[in-house]
């Protein structure tokens, strides 16, 4: 299988004209413009030289357009000042595009850790919210508890009545029992 895709593709690429292996051409490749170079060609205006991501735009140098330096993020005052270095766009200097970014940045930051505290609040409140109505139903349910022994025990005063009255009481119930039940037989 991969020996019929390596075909395909050796094929393809000698009818579109392409080396499939790279070196293996007779002709010497051709050397690459420098850095340097390709920014002295874009010299002429200001996008011209900010439109190529490797050259940064400095009026201040006699050659405005130099390249971008490799090595650092933030290129050096002494390579260009900031307030004159243009990279990507040519309104905004590099010294005003470093303010923003920060600012925006800290406002990112900020509004990242506000939401997270806010969340972890929220959850705070939730477990405690959810205690307190643990709390609440298990009082709720003590005093239903107590409320239905005390109707318990004033319903079996009020059976104990009535069996007394009509001599239902058994000998164990009450030990002076007044009542007694009378046998009807004929």
């Amino acid at each position: 299988m991969w020996r019929s895709l390596l075909l395909i593709f050796v094929a393809l690429t000698t009818v579109l004209g392409e080396d499939p292996i790279p070196g293996s051409s007779e002709d010497p490749p051709t050397p690459s413009p420098s850095t340097e170079e390709v920014c002295a060609a874009l010299n002429s205006t200001c996008g011209d030289c900010v439109g190529h991501a490797k050259c940064l735009w400095c009026p201040s140098k006699p050659t405005a357009c130099i390249p971008y330096p490799v090595g650092t993020i933030i290129p050096s005052s002494s390579y260009c000042p900031l307030d004159d270095a243009r990279w990507g766009v040519c309104w905004v200097n590099y010294k005003i595009l470093l303010i923003v970014m920060g600012c925006l940045a800290g406002v990112l930051l900020i509004s990242i850790f506000t939401c997270i505290y806010c969340c972890c609040c929220k959850t705070k409140n939730k477990k405690t919210k959810y205690r307190e109505e643990d709390v609440k139903f298990e009082r709720e349910r003590d005093e239903r508890k107590v409320k239905n022994a005390e109707r318990k025990a004033e319903r079996q005063v009020k059976y104990d009545e009535i069996r007394k009255k009509y001599g239902l009481m058994k000998e164990d119930d009450a030990p002076t029992a007044k009542y007694q039940r009378f046998d009807n037989e004929v």
